[in-house]
């Protein structure tokens, strides 16, 4: 009976140390997983962060584009305004210059 008990007690004994030895590699394994995890975050804010400013950006060249189309614009009415008035100028500095010469 003692040599069963003896036995029995080495079988728990090594049924312990597996369990330890099971537990430490879980425990490795686990601590790799956290650390890789860990690793891709800034990666993954890299992108992210990445992807925005390229959303930004578009936005922003899409509201230059429109600004740009408005100048443009509000350019191509003053320049007709400033030709009408250099047109209308003309007929009146001609004028002049006819009522002086003749005159």
């Amino acid at each position: 009976m003692v040599k069963e008990s003896v036995e029995r007690i080495r079988q728990a004994e090594e049924e312990a140390r597996n369990k330890i030895r099971n537990a430490q590699l879980e425990a490795d394994k686990i601590s790799r997983e956290a650390t890789e995890k860990a690793g891709q975050i800034p990666n993954e804010a890299r992108r992210s962060v990445a992807q925005q400013a390229k959303l930004l950006l578009s936005k922003a060249e899409e509201e230059a584009k429109e600004e740009i189309k408005l100048l443009d614009e509000q350019n191509t009415k003053e320049c007709e305004q400033i030709r009408l008035m250099a047109e209308e100028n003309k007929t009146n500095t001609v004028s002049f210059i006819i009522r002086r010469v003749i005159g």
